[in-house]
């Protein structure tokens, strides 16, 4: 993400004037020491990949993550030539022309680049949120690939330029040199995820457009970042991420509660003025020592999948009552405000890209005055008091290939905000009330609680 002094506006008309077009015509009368590449884009957040650049090709390399292996690619402008090239998992034509998303991850990445219409296969697309994905898919826009059919999903796969995953793939008589590896919910930090639109727009040849919507992006975190410093009260609230896994064949039939202590979720509630309690013992299979851990939690968010929707089913589940201040005090909050038909959450879509939003709902929950007014949780729910809003194909209008926008509250608007003060630390938070990135392979290991994000 490029830090350097240059306007949010300049760098969308630079964006434009950039085009795909101009990269094919500058290998058109071909010269291996003419320099192509008028835009690089530079990784400052982002510690998973790297892009190296040279006159008409770029080298980008994923690197080892858990559960993940390394891998480089070449990109290559279409119609230069291929002799030469360094060895790679695979070499791809850019601008590439069309795409398939084996994840949901990869969707709002590419959706924020305004490619939506190069997506012409998608395998989790039932689980994908983002309204005019649905739209597509429902009109027979973008292709269903066939995990049951191995035949025809590899049919499908094999017609498109790219396949970008957030997991492992293997499907049979598919071209693995096409697999794109992301693991932009791997990487430790808020804005480095954010960054990794960066990393989407080197296949599409979008590397200044990406810079201008990531540094729109950073500057939007680090105002709000700043006024919930300002605002932040002497003793920050204690806050609690945990879930709860029922007996299944994933933990040998024996239930266990879990405390997160995830890089990015300490930095978001220390970014939003709190402070996220990370008890020595991250998991317990006994009920009463768990909530013995639990005993100095203000605010809770609840990541348990299924079964705790209502305030109710999440008291009954802990096992948790009055004794306890979140309970007291309501603040019992879950990841579920936006959810598609299949109840599939944006949490693990959307929310990876626009990590200014989620310090903003943060905000609303533990520095509510450093909040602007009127603004409204898009990806926490405050379980007592709202329930999910379920995000539908028909609620997509307009321009169904249109790039989706920036979402939250501006960086100016942070600044008319109070420059001092603080609030008192107490249980009682108060909210802001609003209207009442999974593989299909994975969903079901999240439902039984052995994957935690």
């Amino acid at each position: 993400m490029s830090r350097v002094s240059v306007k949010f506006l300049s760098l969308l008309l630079l964006a434009v004037l950039v085009s795909a077009t101009s990269l094919e015509d500058c290998v058109k009368s071909f010269d291996k020491n003419k320099d192509c590449f008028t835009t690089r884009a530079t990784t400052d957040d982002a510690k998973l990949y790297s892009v190296e650049y040279k006159n008409y090709y770029k080298v980008v390399t994923v690197k080892k993550a858990t559960g993940a292996v390394a891998a480089t690619y070449n990109l290559l402008i279409r119609g230069a030539p291929k002799d030469g090239l360094p060895a790679s998992n695979g070499t791809f034509e850019i601008p590439v022309k069309s795409v398939a998303v084996m994840d949901t991850t990869s969707v709002p990445y590419i959706e924020v680049l305004g490619q939506r219409g190069a997506v012409a296969a998608a395998d989790s697309e039932a689980l994908v949120t983002s309204a005019c994905f649905q739209k597509l898919v429902k009109d027979k826009k973008i292709a269903s690939v066939d995990s049951t059919n191995a035949a025809a999903a590899a049919k499908t796969l094999n017609g498109v330029d790219a396949i970008f995953t957030g997991f492992g793939m293997t499907v049979k008589d598919v071209d693995g040199s096409k697999v794109v590896a992301q693991y932009a919910s791997s990487d430790p930090g808020m804005l480095n995820r954010a960054e990794w639109l960066e990393y989407f727009a080197q296949w599409f040849g979008l590397e200044a457009q990406a810079q201008a919507t990531t540094q729109d992006i950073d500057a939007r975190y680090k105002a709000a970042k700043d006024a919930a410093k300002r605002a932040a009260p002497t003793t920050p609230l204690n806050v609690a991420w945990i879930s709860y896994a029922a007996p299944s064949s994933f933990n040998n039939n024996t239930a266990s509660w879990s405390f997160s202590a995830a890089a990015y979720k300490k930095a978001l509630v220390e970014d939003a003025g709190g402070k996220l309690m990370t008890p020595d013992t991250a998991s317990f299979t006994d009920a009463e020592a768990f909530r013995k851990a639990l005993t100095d939690a203000d605010v809770v968010v609840d990541e348990t999948f299924t079964g705790t929707s209502t305030f109710d089913e999440f008291t009954k589940t802990f096992g948790v009552s009055d004794a306890f201040k979140f309970v007291k005090n309501r603040q019992v909050y879950r990841l579920d405000k936006r959810v598609n038909p299949d109840q599939m959450l944006d949490w693990f879509e959307s929310a990876i890209v626009f990590p200014n939003q989620v310090l903003v709902d943060m905000m609303t929950v533990l520095t509510p005055t450093a909040v602007p007014d009127g603004t409204q949780r898009r990806y926490i729910r405050k379980v007592d008091a709202e329930q999910p809003i379920t995000v539908t194909a028909d609620q997509c209008t307009g321009d169904v290939n249109a790039a989706q926008a920036v979402v939250g509250p501006e960086a100016n608007a942070f600044s008319a905000l109070p420059k001092g003060g603080s609030t008192k630390s107490s249980g009682a938070v108060a909210g802001v009330s609003a209207a009442s990135g999974l593989s299909l392979a994975a969903a079901g290991a999240i439902v039984a609680g052995a994957l935690v994000l």
